[in-house]
Formats: structure tokens, sequence, C-alpha cells
């Protein structure tokens, strides 16, 4: 009975914490793209960033293109705001830490596009607005357009979202976004896709 307990119990920790995400890209010429993702986690308890991830590039059909082992670049963790809401050594630790993955990929020309993927389970427990958000994993997604469309590279959101929000407190935070084409950006919020499982905690994309 211990060792069937102890067998849940690391499928369980073996796939949680994931906060978010966040692919770009930028098109260097010649078929060229510089691929960068960001994920981000809790570390308390959690398992280690994916090394290599397994990112998915797809057709706009979904028919798989290629699949890359997107290798860890970097770790660093996100500071706190300076208006936090609690005072250090409080024993209430909020801690953020982001992966940085980078490579280039070589893609041919396509009258659809391709769609860039990584998946990963699951959510950090705490989450009070989605149920059972152990078992709910995150799909991070983006499209290239064909470049008979134009030439893009996608924009890039310099500031990450404040890790504390202060219940009863106003914030401000901006989420500005860098096109590097001066494409126009405009902002919507959307159902966030669910991705992975427990039991295959990073699939393929």
């Amino acid at each position: 009975i211990l060792t069937v307990l102890f067998a849940l119990a690391t499928l369980v920790t073996s796939a949680t914490h994931i906060i978010g995400g966040e692919i770009r890209y930028t098109y260097l010429g010649g078929g060229l793209y510089d691929l960068e993702m960001l994920v981000y986690r809790d570390p308390n308890g959690g398992p280690l960033f994916d090394d290599p991830a397994i990112f998915g590039i797809q057709d706009e059909f979904g028919a798989e293109v290629l699949t890359l082992d997107f290798f860890l670049d970097s770790m660093d963790f996100v500071p706190l705001s300076d208006d936090t809401c609690y005072a250090s050594g409080s024993g209430l630790e909020v801690v953020v830490e982001r992966g940085y993955y980078r490579d280039t990929v070589s893609l041919p020309d396509s009258t659809k596009g391709y769609i860039l993927i990584y998946q990963r389970c699951c959510r950090n427990a705490t989450i009070l607005n989605i149920p059972n958000p152990l078992t709910w994993g995150a799909t991070y997604a983006t499209r290239i357009p064909a470049r008979d469309e134009h030439i893009n590279s996608n924009p890039h959101f310099p500031e990450p979202p404040p890790i504390v929000v202060c219940v009863n407190q106003a914030f401000f935070y901006d989420h500005s976004g860098i096109d590097a084409d001066g494409d126009s950006l405009s902002y919507s919020f959307g159902q966030p896709f669910t991705g992975g499982s427990q039991a295959n905690p990073a699939p393929i994309p």
C-alpha cells in the first residue's frame, strides 16, 4: 500500500506548479526564425523546467510539421514589486522562477503559415477559479502568418505580470507590447487552453 501511495504522490508532484508562459519569434530573413519561450513556475516543491521542452510546429490544419527539443538556456527569479503588501520575513514567501528557451529554426514558405505550440501540465494547486487545478495543464501558442501575406515578427511584452496583487489595493500594470514591424496591437480576454495531463504532463503538442 505504501508503494502505491508513494507512486501516486510522485505522479502528482511531478506535474504541477506551472504559472504561465509566452512564445516569441523574430524573423531573421531567408526562412529563419529566432524562437524564444518564457515559462513561469512556482519553485516551491514543483518539478524543474523541462529540459528539453517539447516544442511543436503545426500547419493551420493541425498537421505536425516539425517537433523541436527546445533546451533550457537560462533561469532567473521574477522580482517582487516595491509596493508589496507584506513584509519580507513575514512567513509568506511568494517566489516565481522564469525559464528561458531559445533556438533558431528554418521554415519553408507556406501558403497557410504555422502555429508554434508548447503544452505542459499542471497548474498551481492554490488557484481558486479553476476546478481541480492540479488536473489542468496549459497550452501556449502563437501563429506565424504566411510570408506571402507579410514578413512578421510577433510582439514582445517586456514587463512580466505582477507576482503579488494586494487585496483592496489599486495597482497598475503596463502590458504594452513592442512590435518590431510597427504593427498595431489590439487586446482581448480569452479562455485559456488546457494541455497535458497528470499521466502525460509534457506531451508532444
